[in-house]
C-alpha cells in the first residue's frame, strides 16, 4: 500500500515538474537562486547549530568531538611510543647481560705450543727406540 503510494506520487510529480507553466518558472534565474538557498538553508542550519553547541561546552568545559578525537590520536602516539621505548630497553639489557657474563669470565690459560711440540717429538723419539 505505501509502494502505491509512493509510485502516485512520484508519477504526479514528475507529471507537474514537466509541465510548461513549471519549466518556465524554473527557469527564472530568480527562482532557481531561491530554491538553492532552500536547499542550503538546512546545512547551514546544522552547521550553526553544531558551531553553538561547540560554543556552550567551552563555555561550560564540556569536552567536544573533536577534543575527545585529539586526545584519542595523542594516546595513539604514547602508546606507540611506550612500546617503542619498552623494545629498546628490552634489547638494551639483554645487551647487557651478555657484557656482565662476557666480564665475569675467567681469562682462557695461555696456549704454549713449545713444549706440546717438544712433548711430542720426545714421545716419538721414545717409541723408536723402544722397537729397536
Amino acid at each position: 500500500m505505501i509502494d502505491d503510494i509512493k509510485h502516485k506520487a512520484m508519477t504526479g510529480a514528475s507529471k507537474i515538474a514537466m509541465s510548461p507553466p513549471v519549466l518556465k518558472m524554473l527557469s527564472n534565474p530568480n527562482v532557481q537562486k531561491a530554491f538553492l538557498t532552500m536547499m542550503n538553508a538546512n546545512a547551514d542550519f546544522r552547521e550553526w547549530m553544531d558551531a553553538q553547541i561547540k560554543s556552550v561546552a567551552r563555555n561550560v568545559s564540556l569536552a567536544t568531538t573533536d577534543d575527545l578525537g585529539r586526545l584519542r590520536r595523542q594516546l595513539r602516539e604514547a602508546s606507540s611510543d611506550v612500546a617503542t621505548l619498552t623494545d629498546r630497553v628490552s634489547s638494551l639489557e639483554t645487551e647487557l647481560q651478555s657484557y656482565r657474563k662476557a666480564a665475569t669470565k675467567k681469562p682462557a690459560a695461555r696456549k704454549t705450543t713449545k713444549r706440546a711440540t717438544t712433548t711430542k717429538a720426545k714421545t716419538t723419539t721414545t717409541k723408536k727406540t723402544k722397537k729397536s
